[in-house]
C-alpha cells in the first residue's frame, strides 16, 4: 500500500487490536448506486497441531457485529467506506497448503430497511415527506436523514396509500416517482448512518465537489484506463395515463430524456434518432404524483454513455463514491466532462490500494474539430 494511504477498521464501534488487523489479508468494499454496500475481508486460516482450523478470533463472527471501514488517502482526512452489520461468512478449505481462507461479509445499514415485511397504511393526510421521515424513525441504525428539498411536504390532492412490503420497497416506489434514490451512507462518526432520498448530481453541483479529477494522460495521470460505451437503446419517451375516482375522464402525461439537464454538448441520440417508448407500470404512489413519475422515468434514462477503470495506486489522491460527480481528462475527446460514479469497487490489500470505477452520463463533450466544424458551419 502506498505510504501516504492508510485504512482503519472498527468492529461494535471499536478500533481491531494490531494482531486482527494483521491476519486479514484482504478488504473488498463494493459500492453501487441502488445497492446495498458491501466489505468482504478475506482471512487465511489453517490447521493446529490438533487438526483444529484456526485464524480468527469467533467472537467477532456472531451475527449483527457491526463492521465498518475508513480510508485516508491524503493529510490523515479519513473517509468511510462502509458501516453496518456482519451479515455472512465463507469459507474455502482447500488441500494444498496456505490457500485456505476465511470471508467476512458486512453490509450497510440499508439490510434492516429490507429484511422485514410490513403492513403499510398512509392516509391522504399524510404527504410524502412525512411517510419518509416516519419509515426511517423507526430503524435505530439511522440518526440522520437527507431528504430533498422539491419532495413534497403538503398533503393537499395525495391519495391514500395501502399495501405490503419492507420499508425499502415501499421508499423505491415512491423514489421512482420523483426521480430520487433512497440509500444509507456511514455517518462521520461510528454507528452513526445517514439515511438518504436524494437525486443523481448535475452539472450545477458540480462546484460543491471536492474529488480530483481523474486524469488519464500525462505526467499527472492517476488512472490506468478509460473504457467507454454508449447505449443507444437506453435512452426513452415515457407515458402513463390513469383514472381519478372523482373524474372519469383519463389524466395523461409524457417525458422525454431530453428533460434530463445534460453533462455536456452532445445528447444521448445521434440526431434524428428515435428514442425508445416505455408505458409506466402501476405504481402504489404514480395517483400522487403522475406528472414527477413519468418525468423521473424518461430522465433516469438518458444516462446512455459509460465509463469505467481503475486508479493508479499511491496516485488519484481521492476516495470515490457512488451518488458523487467526478471530472474526466481524456485529452481532448468526446468522454472527456463531468459524471456521476455509479459504481466503485475499493480494493486494500497489505501493500496496494486501488480504486475501479464505474460512470456514467446524459450527454458528450464537444470536441475542438467539432466546435470548429459546427462554426464554420453557422458562419456558412
Amino acid at each position: 500500500m502506498s505510504r501516504r494511504t492508510e485504512y482503519r477498521l472498527l468492529f461494535d464501534n471499536q478500533s481491531a487490536t494490531r494482531e486482527q488487523i494483521d491476519r486479514i489479508e484482504t478488504i473488498t468494499v463494493e459500492q453501487q448506486v441502488d445497492m446495498a454496500w458491501e466489505a468482504r475481508m478475506e482471512i487465511p486460516i489453517c490447521l493446529d497441531r490438533r487438526g483444529r482450523w484456526t485464524g480468527w478470533d469467533k467472537k467477532f463472527m456472531q451475527p449483527e457485529t457491526r463492521v465498518r471501514v475508513e480510508i485516508s488517502v491524503v493529510d490523515d482526512r479519513f473517509v468511510p467506506l462502509i458501516d453496518g452489520p456482519l451479515v455472512g461468512v465463507e469459507q474455502s478449505k482447500q488441500f494444498e497448503p496456505g490457500q485456505s481462507s476465511l470471508t467476512l461479509i458486512a453490509r450497510d445499514d440499508s439490510v434492516y430497511l429490507n429484511r422485514d415485511d410490513h403492513r403499510f397504511n398512509y392516509t391522504n393526510n399524510q404527504s410524502d415527506r412525512q411517510i419518509i421521515n416516519d419509515i426511517f424513525s423507526q430503524y435505530k441504525q439511522i440518526h440522520d436523514v437527507k431528504i430533498d428539498d422539491d419532495v413534497s411536504s403538503s398533503a393537499g390532492g395525495s391519495s391514500p396509500l395501502c399495501g405490503n412490503g419492507t420499508a425499502m420497497q415501499i421508499l423505491t416506489d415512491l423514489a421512482k416517482v420523483y426521480g430520487k434514490h433512497v440509500y444509507v451512507l456511514p455517518g462521520s462518526d461510528p454507528g452513526q448512518s445517514i439515511a438518504c432520498f436524494k437525486a443523481l448530481p448535475g452539472e450545477s453541483d458540480m462546484q460543491t465537489e471536492s474529488l480530483p479529477p481523474l486524469i488519464l494522460l500525462g505526467q499527472e495521470a492517476n488512472f490506468h484506463n478509460l473504457d467507454h460505451s454508449q447505449d443507444m437503446t437506453r435512452p426513452l419517451e415515457a407515458s402513463a395515463s390513469t383514472l381519478q375516482s372523482s373524474d372519469p375522464s383519463p389524466v395523461s402525461s409524457s417525458g422525454s430524456y431530453l428533460d434530463r439537464t445534460p453533462l455536456g454538448e452532445t445528447g444521448a441520440l445521434p440526431e434524428g434518432a428515435q428514442p425508445a417508448r416505455r408505458l409506466l407500470r402501476p405504481n402504489p404512489f404514480m395517483r400522487r404524483r403522475m406528472d414527477r413519475a413519468v418525468s423521473a422515468t424518461a430522465e433516469e434514462s438518458s444516462y446512455a454513455f459509460q465509463a469505467s477503470g481503475s486508479t493508479i495506486d499511491g496516485c488519484y489522491r481521492g476516495v470515490l463514491r457512488p451518488y458523487h460527480l467526478v471530472a474526466v481528462r481524456a485529452s481532448e475527446s468526446a468522454e472527456s466532462g463531468s459524471y456521476v460514479i455509479f459504481r466503485v469497487t475499493h480494493t486494500l490489500t497489505r501493500s496496494m490500494y486501488s480504486q475501479s470505477f464505474t460512470l456514467r452520463r446524459n450527454a458528450q463533450s464537444r470536441t475542438g474539430s467539432e466546435s470548429q466544424a459546427s462554426l464554420r458551419h453557422q458562419v456558412g
